[in-house]
């Protein structure tokens, strides 16, 4: 446990996950960046509250694939 608290989580993913988020900041910095090791990090915060009745039926994604929005007022 005290090598969990020394050097963080066991979990591979995370591990490479910040492997790369440090190469492209070091990348970002050498050519004159000013970015954090945090931006190149997935967000890990809580998702958004789902709205009951906000879910997209396959007519929505087909819109959305085609670049058409549906139109306002309209239910599907």
């Amino acid at each position: 446990m005290e090598y969990i608290k020394r050097h963080g989580t066991l979990n591979m993913g995370t591990r490479v996950e910040q492997g790369f988020a440090l190469v492209a900041m070091m990348v970002n910095r050498s050519v004159g960046g000013k970015s954090e090791l945090s931006d190149f990090l997935p967000d890990r915060s809580e998702p958004e509250e789902v709205v009951e009745g906000e879910e997209a039926s396959a007519q929505d994604i087909f819109l959305l694939l085609r670049g058409l929005a549906r139109p306002e007022g309209k239910a599907a």
